[in-house]
């Protein structure tokens, strides 16, 4: 995998947003590599469930954490998705989960290897 592939949120505007604060950008990356498994965990279960409520709120949530990091890729497919339980197409929301999903996985590669790096 090539760096450009990795490189899916723009670092120095994530800095920008936080005064350049280094240290806070880390344990936000950090929190959101925690926290992020278990929201897209809810997402799945609520699209399973066909609970469009619950889809929204969980696509919302992803869409807001990945905002921190100018994430623009997972922030387009999340807003997407959550459109689409907003206006009751359950089976538009369910085609777009795969998208998402590789979207966050290119995001939180990326940010593991900030931390590691």
């Amino acid at each position: 995998m090539s760096v450009h592939e990795l490189v899916s949120y723009d670092r120095a505007e994530s800095l920008e947003r936080f005064d350049g604060e280094e240290e806070f950008f880390r344990e936000l990356v950090q929190i959101f590599l925690d926290d992020c498994p278990m929201q897209m965990l809810a997402l799945r279960a609520a699209l399973a469930d066909g609970d469009l409520a619950d889809v929204t709120r969980a696509a919302h949530t992803v869409k807001g954490s990945s905002s921190n990091f100018a994430a623009k890729a997972v922030i387009a497919a999340a807003q997407r998705l959550e459109y689409h339980a907003q206006n009751g197409d359950l089976g538009a929301a369910r085609a777009l989960l795969g998208h998402l999903e590789r979207e966050v996985d290119r995001l939180t590669t990326a940010l593991r290897a900030e931390l590691l790096g």
